[in-house]
């Protein structure tokens, strides 16, 4: 799966040792895996997700993992973006991420923009 290779790459890049991939269920909502990978983050050094979009909707899911995570000195990685989560700044960077996106599809193009302010 192109996920899985994206995730091995990252892991070799950075020196990560990968030891498991777990997949969720492909269903709006459905974050079985996600909570027992909450729970187990006491038995692991870091976690590297395909994408930051992988993470629930709910703040309240995303906050009590990372909050987990960084008790535990656990990392979280995000393989298409490149980027991790160490402390609670880069946390807070991608909940302002996801913020942004959420808004994003309600902001005008650059075309409708122009056009409003009749240049």
């Amino acid at each position: 799966h192109i996920q899985n290779a994206i995730i091995r790459h990252y892991c070799r890049q950075y020196g990560l040792q990968f030891r498991l991939s777990a997949t969720e269920l492909a269903m709006p909502g459905a974050y079985q895996m996600f909570e027992q990978l909450r729970q187990e983050l006491k038995k692991l050094s870091g976690v590297v997700f395909y994408s930051i979009d992988q993470l629930p909707e709910s703040v309240v899911r995303r906050r009590e993992f990372f909050d987990t995570a960084l008790s535990e000195s656990a990392k979280i990685h995000f393989a298409v973006e490149r980027f991790s989560i160490f402390d609670a700044a880069s946390a807070q960077r991608v909940e302002d991420i996801l913020h942004l996106k959420a808004i994003l599809p309600f902001c005008l193009s650059t075309h409708e923009l122009c056009r409003a302010i009749g240049e």
